[in-house]
This record gives structure tokens, sequence and C-alpha cells, in this order.
């Protein structure tokens, strides 16, 4: 299932007190870092909403095409911890705010 693009999304790499992690997408590396966890913390977490955001577009159809069915693109990102793939999670442009919205 998709997850909206305003919703905070953490991986969370469990108890490790430091990981080199990468995100790609279509296998593209489009950003690498070194997360460090928090002292006050039990696991290492990130968020990579931010990171996601600028690699999802809008396609807005014409005016005449009575097929279309939505204005949000939705993509696969991969995180990759230490060089290997860890998680994946799919990320779609939608910015329609719902309160009840849960993690489900």
């Amino acid at each position: 299932m998709a997850q909206p693009i305003w919703k905070d999304y953490f991986v969370d790499f469990g108890d490790l007190d430091a990981v080199n992690y990468t995100v790609k997408v279509g296998g593209e590396a489009i950003f690498e870092g070194r997360a460090v966890r928090k002292p006050s913390e039990d696991s290492l977490l990130i968020r990579i909403n931010d990171v996601c955001e600028s690699y999802l577009v809008s396609s807005l159809p014409a005016m005449k095409d009575d097929t279309f069915t939505s204005a949000y693109i939705s993509r696969v990102f991969e995180i990759y911890k230490e060089g290997t793939l860890y998680t994946t999670v799919t990320f779609s442009l939608d910015y329609s705010y719902d309160a009840t919205k849960t993690d489900t």
C-alpha cells in the first residue's frame, strides 16, 4: 500500500549505533548518508519523506480525458543498509490530509 508523502515515514534500523544507508528509485541512488542513533532512543530511526518527495511527479490529464482516475503518481523507493537491500516503501504524491489515517 502506498504511503502518502505528507505522512512521516520512518525506517527502523533497530538497535544499531550507526548505519550507512542509501535510498534508490528506479535503480538510481538519490541519497547516501550515515545515520547515528540518538543516545536517548532504543532504535535508530530515519525519516525519508523529504528525500523521496522530489522524485514524485504530478501527472495531470488533458481536460478531455474522461478515463483518468488519479492525479497522483506512486513510486517504489528502495532503502539499502550497508549496500544490501533492507526494505522498500511506496510513496504517493497525495497531499490530501486525513487525520484518521493509520499506518496500515
